[in-house]
Formats: structure tokens, C-alpha cells, sequence
């Protein structure tokens, strides 16, 4: 007590040693190192230097620069410490990995972390990694002036090929797939419902030219074979849509390679279903309309008929679906809200969903303009949502899709968060870190689509461009507007076609 006293007296009530609190938990003491350390990606250091104005930052390799013009001369941005000021940053592949962790490495061996979803390697030279269609480079690491690494990061990639600095790996080898019930038809005097795969990838490097089967109980099949690298991709193909006559028994879905059936899912009929008529998506008991939604399919196989509230309309259709009473419903009057009842089952929407992407770009470069849906880097964008519903209590996710179909689904709920205007939500830029760890820097173009669980709200797409320069340009040196002007257009990202030569060149 004397000693505690005597530390209060001179030092504060806040050094109590009394007060001390013992971290046992691992989880909290890593984090505690990393806010300390100040842990940052390279696109959160990106965004941290673009948001500075005056000062220096100095980079592993002690290279000085102004703050503003480090972004252009170091990119991309090598992992590493830099200074800035007084303040270290440790720019890390991922905010959980640390650097010393990164140093534990061995070289040349493929390292599994965060329970073996994430995998690591390291280096001395370049190196690639190709994961589907894409070709993703290695990034710098720069332990100092002389002490150069390349480090690749990145989650393993179920059913896609997988190949890292040259080597084929087996730990993306299985299948993925997302499968749903859905309208099949409103148009005629029966709708229906069917069973759609809407994406399947399949990756089986041991066994090429296997057959394959999409099999469904009812009968169907759709046969194919793996490829000579043992991929195969689906992605909205037509034939697998699958129509069902009747759905009163268990559907199984099943998708078979060789002998081997390695995906499975068995449908179970439920009592009512919903779906929307505008993209004959099911909406979910006690869930919220989407943008549109005027006209619903109501299938039941309840005695007691639907009871609608207001503004709501319900018409037998003539035939049944199998043991279904099937209704057309219609929200004709949205002054009142959507209210539908049937059975243990309640659909209540307040107001029609409302959800738009708003989106703003940095300019690109002095004398160059690109359209609103291209970007140098993701994080030049800003992102906001408008919806008339809580996003923030929404399940919020983001699937990126490129050339070859899914790239990946990125959590969004932990980024959004409520604006000071109503109906409008922020997004943390830290978004397009994730983003970009799925696109990896590829050029070209992406859809990104908004989702809350299985309900897609909006689709943005965005297209990825390759850097530009003007050389020889001078801006200050007048030019009578009748007489043409010679411009050379150069990029470090990808060849340009000169009409000339007729060859892409670099500039």
C-alpha cells in the first residue's frame, strides 16, 4: 500500500499498479501489438498518406519523400516499416499477420495460418501466383537498404486451379457451388418452382478428363468432363436450371466427379413460400421488399386461405402447384404497408426496399479523364449507400465477380455505418482492401454485387485501368487550337497499341 501510494503520488492515479490488468487471452494481446505497432495494409497506408498533406515519409529502404508524391513513386507499396514523423507504420499483407511472423518463414515453402484458410510464401526473387484465370505478382518486402523479399498472401481458393511460383498446389483441389429454389414461371396458369445453380466450380488437378454429373432426384442430369488441368466452371449456365413438375417430396441435388459424389444438398419442402415476381427470388418470411416489387407468388399448403392487410390484393390461381394452393399477390396501394398472413407465416414490409450505389472518384491525372465506373486503384473510390431500410442491421455482403464468375464474397456489414443524413450510409474505405486482395490488382472489369443473406440488393460494376501518363507534355507553352498537338501517351502497367507501328509498345 506504502509502495502503491507512493506511485500514485508522483506518477497519477492511472499508474496504479492496483488497476493493472493481466491480458491472458492471445487474440487480445495480438491485437494490442498490432494497434501499438500500428499495423496497416497497404492500401490503409495508401489511404492514410493520400489523406496528408505536409510532412515526410521514409520508407524501408530510407528512401525520403514528401507525402504526396510517395503514393506515385512507390508503387505498389512494398511491405515493410516506414516512418513518418516520429510514428512507425508496419505495412503488413494482412491486419492479423505481422511482420516478425512473415520473418519466421521459410523460404520457398508454402506456409497455412488462420487454421490453414489463409496460406503465406516468401521468396528472394519475384514470383506469381495464379489462382483461376487470374496472375497475381508478389509483393516487396524490404527489411532494409539491402535486404530485399517477395511475399504473397492470400486465401485458399476452393475449386479454382492454384498454382504458386510455378507449382501446382492441392489445397484449393474440391468443388463450390450456390444453389437455390426459385420462381420458375408467373407467366402462365401453373407457375412452378425450380432448382438453380447458379454457380459451380470444380478442381480436381489429379484426376483430368473425369466425368462429370449435376444430378437432381427427380431424374435430370447434365453430364460433362474436367478439363486437361482438372477445372471446370459453371457460372448462370442455363442448363443448370432445373424445373420441377411437383415439389412435394425431398429434392436432392448432387454433383458427381468420376465416381466420387462431392457435393450434396437436399431440398426440403416447407409449408409456404413467397417469391417475387421481379426476379423470382424467395422473399423471406418477416424480411423487406425489394426496389419494384409490386407482384408476388404465394405458394401454400395450408387449409386456411392468406389473409392480406390494405393494399394488398390476393387471387386464387386455377391450378394448383402438386399439393400447393398457389395465389397471385399484388401490392397495389404503397401508402399501405405490405401485410400478408397465412398460416404460422407473416410477411410485413413498411415500405418498398430502396437501395442505390453512390460512388465518387478521385480525378485520375492533370489532362486525363476517365468515366465514373473506371478507376486507377479501388481506393480512389468512395463508396456511400442510400436505402430506406437499416442497413446497419442488415447482413450485408459483397460478391466480386470478374471474367471468370465469383471471385469471392467480402463481409460489408463491419464497414457500413449511418450518416448524418437519413437514408445514407457510409462505407470504410477499408472495404477495398478486401476487394482488392480478390481482384489483385488485375485490370479489367467487375461486377460487384450488394447482398443482404441471399437477397441481392444492387449491382455496380466497375472497370479497373491501367495507368497513363502524358510524355512530353507541356502545359505551358501555348497551342493555336487549329493545328494538331503530338501526344505521347505512356503506361508502366500494361503495352499500348501505336497505330503506327502497328505492335503494342510502351508507349
Amino acid at each position: 500500500d506504502e509502495y502503491r501510494d507512493q506511485v500514485v503520488a508522483s506518477l497519477g492515479p492511472e499508474y496504479d499498479p492496483s488497476q493493472l490488468r493481466l491480458i491472458r487471452d492471445e487474440r487480445t494481446l495480438v491485437s494490442l501489438i498490432r494497434e501499438l505497432q500500428n499495423h496497416v495494409t497497404p492500401a490503409q497506408f495508401a489511404l492514410l498518406l493520400s489523406r496528408l498533406q505536409d510532412g515526410f515519409v521514409v520508407a524501408p529502404w530510407e528512401d525520403r519523400q514528401p507525402v504526396h508524391r510517395a503514393l506515385d513513386r512507390w508503387a505498389p507499396l512494398p511491405y515493410g516499416v516506414y516512418r513518418i514523423g516520429s510514428e512507425e507504420y508496419r505495412v503488413v499483407p494482412h491486419p492479423r499477420l505481422r511482420l516478425e511472423m512473415v520473418d519466421a518463414w521459410p523460404l520457398e515453402r508454402v506456409i497455412p495460418w488462420r487454421g490453414g484458410r489463409m496460406l503465406g510464401y516468401k521468396k528472394a526473387g519475384p514470383f506469381q501466383v495464379i489462382i483461376g484465370r487470374r496472375t497475381v505478382e508478389a509483393t516487396p518486402y524490404v527489411r532494409s537498404h539491402r535486404d530485399r523479399l517477395y511475399v504473397w498472401v492470400g486465401e485458399v481458393p476452393t475449386g479454382q486451379k492454384f498454382a504458386v511460383d510455378g507449382r501446382l498446389r492441392p489445397e484449393s483441389a474440391g468443388a463450390d457451388w450456390q444453389i437455390a429454389l426459385r420462381l420458375a414461371s408467373a407467366e402462365t396458369d401453373r407457375p412452378g418452382l425450380s432448382v438453380v445453380i447458379t454457380r459451380l466450380v470444380l478442381y480436381y488437378p489429379d484426376r483430368p478428363h473425369q466425368p462429370v454429373q449435376v444430378w437432381v432426384s427427380t431424374g435430370y442430369s447434365y453430364d460433362d468432363t474436367l478439363r486437361e488441368d482438372g477445372v471446370r466452371r459453371f457460372h448462370l449456365h442455363r442448363r443448370l436450371v432445373i424445373s420441377l413438375d411437383v415439389f412435394d417430396t425431398p429434392v436432392e441435388v448432387g454433383v458427381t466427379v468420376g465416381d466420387e459424389t462431392v457435393l450434396h444438398q437436399v431440398l426440403e419442402p416447407e409449408p409456404h413460400y413467397l417469391f417475387s415476381v421481379v426476379n423470382r427470388e424467395r422473399v423471406q418470411a418477416r424480411g423487406v421488399a425489394d426496389l419494384g416489387d409490386r407482384e408476388y407468388v404465394l405458394f401454400t399448403r395450408g387449409t386456411s386461405p392468406p389473409q392480406a392487410g390494405p393494399g394488398v390484393s390476393v387471387e386464387p390461381w386455377p391450378e394448383p402447384y402438386g399439393p400447393y394452393t398457389v395465389y397471385r399477390v399484388r401490392w397495389e396501394d404503397a401508402d399501405h404497408p405490405f401485410d400478408l398472413r397465412v398460416g404460422a407465416a407473416h410477411w410485413s414490409f413498411q415500405r418498398r426496399r430502396e437501395f442505390a450505389v453512390i460512388l465518387d472518384s478521385k480525378p485520375a491525372l492533370a489532362h486525363l479523364r476517365l468515366k465514373p465506373h473506371q478507376c486507377l486503384r479501388f481506393e480512389d473510390l468512395s463508396l456511400r449507400l442510400y436505402s430506406t431500410f437499416d442497413l446497419t442491421a442488415a447482413a450485408l455482403a459483397l460478391e466480386v465477380y470478374g471474367e471468370e464468375g465469383l471471385l469471392g464474397r467480402v463481409a460489408l456489414s463491419p464497414h457500413v455505418s449511418a450518416a448524418g443524413t437519413a437514408h445514407f450510409f457510409d462505407v470504410d474505405p477499408a472495404l477495398w482492401q478486401e476487394v482488392e486482395a480478390l481482384t489483385a490488382g488485375q485490370h479489367g472489369r467487375y461486377v460487384l454485387r450488394f447482398c443482404d443473406g441471399e437477397a441481392v440488393l444492387g449491382e455496380q460494376v466497375l472497370s479497373l485501368m491501367p495507368a497513363l501518363s502524358l510524355v512530353g507534355w507541356d502545359d505551358v507553352t501555348p497551342h493555336h487550337e487549329t493545328e494538331p498537338l503530338e501526344v505521347t501517351l505512356a503506361s508502366p502497367d500494361c503495352p499500348i497499341w501505336n497505330p503506327d507501328t502497328r505492335q503494342p509498345e510502351t508507349q
